[in-house]
């Protein structure tokens, strides 16, 4: 038996125009009854007598036939317009609502944490268990929307209603993990847009299962919990909300938070340095294997002792006997949660860094061109014997620029270089965006205009700063401008901490371009002038870096380029600059891979190998007129393999994390949820499905169901009102079937007084159907 209340209902119009309009025109049949009345005279005559004997005998039939004709035209015009005016009751906890099709929304949590074990079953398995518990329990007629919660796969898995329970069923057997953190509110956009799906249907309810992470409810971006609230107090307001919580059975947890290197890069000569935090979700201390592997190889193994729900930064080292890239993947024993146990690193190994000076300026002095100080800074070489170390420079001209395969460099320098084309900005975005590192630096020969329209762009290019005016040491009193460092804790500044020998502060220089950055931009002030101005700014782009010095690199504004502070910030500045590079392979699950190639190739074929070894071929893109290749698919956690075809032939490789916060398995409780997130906002919470609604929320829109049957009500009367005025019998029998009809419907379907209504009307209308008859019967047996 359906949960039956009798709660007292609030009554509302949605258009009483309609009502009262339909009042007015149920005035019209009493109107044209008073005006068609007519006094006739009264005259005697003998043959009279019988005929006012045989009236009076049928006056009070003849009467009451008409007065029930007349209410029954009457009604007609009142309830059509009663159903126009969409009448609507603020609370439908009423039996006659119980047993109507209901069109229900699952959103279910799909994010890694779901993952956690206990007795053998998943909280994901749980879920799909009481998903298709409900489902069993539906009623013919019911629309399903299935609607998963994760960051960046498909939202939506049954984005129109599905009628027939065999469809929903097998959505919910092919649900599965995702290696995501969970985004509650892109899956609550997608359950209100999934509402609008089954517009025949006004009951509707959205079931949320989950685990409840604080991540996924009570995330740290204050927007997003905004959002989340808001959404929530939207749908609770229009829709019955359930949330039943699969969280209950809280498991321990060990992951592995972070993993990274010291240097971002080393040579065969030096052994590098790994750092990695462990964190234990245990309440006491607990011993946890670790274990270092290299390109799928066990390189070393210790034990940790990790203190309870508390975490641990370890530190080792490792020599590599081969340049190149290699594969470094850390583990943790294994717990109830996997996926977190392993943190992956692609790292390189390299004899050499490929540097690209684009030199501005160009002089037929001795260490005349603007890029001349630099490339000696960079490769301070002999004449006697070529330069064989680690920065390898070679310098081209600005109008070589856009003909070059940037490709193939780790870092670029535009140093003094006029102005720049559209062509020349894509193509130094793109180059950006894929991990590669762009140093500007200025001069006499700078067109600010040119800077500030293409390359600044009001903040969103590749400038990290607005370029203003020129500043001279005649306008410091004739002083040379000297460096200031306020935070050595960046490292292009870092090897000079504690240093003061190296020149740093005592640095001098004589003119420079002052320089504006907006309050909210992600610019990083390295190195300024003793007044405050910036001299070094840094700020990343896409997935690389950009670097803006804001005076010369030769002596033309300074002597700078002969201070012994210089050849060392501009060897930090190209190995900062250039990691991009190795940021560029280190990515997020859910976050595109994108690398820009050699320039000159474009038919070429390219395939991603996934961890799970299936192959997909990425189509060649040519934006910008670079040859670029995007691969959007990183929804496992894993090692990708780029495999690029003839002419290059060669592999990429880039390692793809989960996010760690998602393992923290911190959970948000009923009281916090009610208390917090959703204040004042009322929903079901459950931890298993019972069937009946729990919240105090409008279940359905009452107007769509009393706008239906006040309409058929009103189309049914103007039939019977027709059979009336042909035959009064005739038409009283149809509405005595109407009104019997409707009856026994709400008996079948919501089984409530209508079962004692039904049998009151069968016997009352048994009765007057046999008076009206009578007088045929009778006839009939005379005959």
């Amino acid at each position: 038996m359906p949960d039956i209340s009798y709660s007292l209902l609030a009554f509302g119009l949605a258009g009483p125009a309609f009502l009262l309009g339909g009042i007015l025109l149920g005035g019209i049949p009493i109107l044209i009854h008073l005006l068609h009345k007519r006094r006739y005279k009264e005259a005697s005559w003998a043959a009279m007598r019988f005929l006012l004997a045989a009236t009076k005998k049928n006056s009070s039939r003849i009467r009451l036939e008409q007065m029930i004709l007349l209410a029954v035209r009457v009604l007609i015009f009142v309830l059509l317009g009663a159903a126009l005016a969409r009448p609507y009751f603020s609370s439908l906890q009423i039996a006659a609502a119980e047993n109507e099709p209901v069109h229900r929304i699952f959103v279910i949590d799909t994010s890694y944490s779901m993952g956690i074990e206990a007795n053998n079953e998943s909280r994901l398995a749980r879920c799909k268990s009481e998903a298709s518990n409900i489902l069993r329990l539906s009623q013919q007629g019911d629309a399903w929307n299935l609607v998963q919660i994760c960051e960046t796969s498909n939202a939506g898995l049954i984005q129109q209603a599905a009628y027939r329970k065999g469809i929903v069923q097998d959505e919910i057997d092919k649900l599965s993990l995702t290696d995501e953190p969970g985004k509650l509110a892109r899956s609550l956009i997608a359950a209100k847009e999934s509402l609008a799906t089954a517009p025949d249907i006004d009951q509707k309810q959205i079931i949320i299962l989950s685990d409840m992470q604080t991540g996924t409810w009570q995330p740290d971006d204050a927007n997003e919990k905004a959002l989340i609230r808001e959404l929530m107090e939207e749908l609770s307001a229009s829709v019955d909300v359930q949330v039943i919580d699969v969280g209950t059975n809280v498991q321990s947890n060990v992951q592995i938070t972070s993993f990274s290197a010291d240097d971002v890069f080393v040579t065969t000569s030096q052994p590098a340095r790994f750092q990695a935090e462990l964190r234990s979700h245990h309440d006491a201390k607990k011993a946890v294997p670790v274990e270092f592997h290299v390109n799928g190889k066990l390189a070393k193994s210790w034990t940790v002792d990790l203190p309870g729900g508390g975490a641990t930064s370890i530190d080792w080292r490792h020599a590599f006997r081969e340049t190149g890239e290699h594969r470094l993947e850390l583990r943790v024993g294994e717990d109830a949660l996997t996926i977190d146990n392993r943190r992956r690193l692609v790292y390189f190994v390299r004899d050499q860094f490929n540097v690209l000076l684009v030199n501005g300026r160009r002089s037929n002095v001795l260490m005349g061109n603007a890029t001349d100080h630099l490339e000696l800074a960079l490769s301070p070489r002999l004449k006697a014997s070529p330069w064989d170390g680690l920065l390898q420079p070679q310098v081209i001209s600005e109008g070589e620029l856009i003909a070059t395969d940037l490709a193939i460099y780790d870092c670029l320098f535009l140093c003094n270089v006029g102005l720049l084309t559209q062509r020349e900005v894509d193509l130094l975005e793109s180059y950006t965006s894929s991990g590669g590192g762009v140093v500007f630096s200025l001069g006499e020969r700078i067109q600010t205009e040119n800077y500030n329209q293409l390359l600044y762009r009001d903040g969103i290019g590749l400038l990290p700063a607005r370029l203003k005016d020129m500043r001279d040491k005649s306008q410091n009193d004739g002083n040379a401008f000297e460096f200031q460092v306020d935070d050595y804790r960046h490292p292009i500044v870092k090897p000079f901490e504690g240093n003061p020998d190296a020149g740093l502060e005592t640095s001098r220089v004589d003119r420079y371009i002052r320089t504006e950055i907006e309050p909210r931009a992600l610019t990083e002030t390295v190195i300024q002038f003793a007044n405050g101005n910036a001299a070094l700014l840094d700020r990343s782009f896409g997935q690389g870096r950009v670097v803006l010095i804001t005076t010369s690199l030769d002596r033309e504004w300074g002597t700078w380029a002969v201070w012994p502070s210089f050849p060392p910030i501009m060897q930090e500045v190209v190995l900062h600059a250039a990691t991009g590079q190795l940021g560029s392979r280190q990515l997020q699950v859910g976050t595109p891979v994108y690398r820009v190639l050699e320039r000159e190739v474009f038919d070429f074929e390219s395939t991603m190998i996934r961890p799970d070894g299936q192959s997909n071929s990425i189509p060649n893109q040519n934006e910008s007129g670079v040859a670029d290749v995007r691969y959007n698919r990183t929804d496992k956690a894993g090692f990708y393999e780029l495999q690029l075809g003839a002419p290059l032939n060669r592999s990429e490789w880039f390692a793809v994390n989960v996010d760690p916060k998602e393992g923290q398995l911190d959970r948000i409780t009923e009281a916090d949820l009610r208390n917090e997130l959703t204040k004042e906002i009322e929903f079901g919470y459950s931890t298993q499905w019972t069937g009946r609604r729990q919240s105090n929320n409008v279940f359905s829109s009452s107007q769509g169901v009393l706008s239906r049957w006040l309409l058929y009500a009103g189309l049914s009367l103007i039939l019977i009102e027709l059979l009336m005025a042909w035959e009064f019998r005739y038409g009283m029998v149809a509405l005595y079937l109407a009104i019997a009809g409707a009856c026994l419907f709400q008996t079948v379907q919501f089984h409530f007084m209508g079962g004692l209504l039904v049998m009151v009307m069968l016997i009352t209308g048994l009765y007057f159907l046999l008076r009206l008859l009578r007088p045929a019967i009778r006839t009939t047996a005379a005959k």
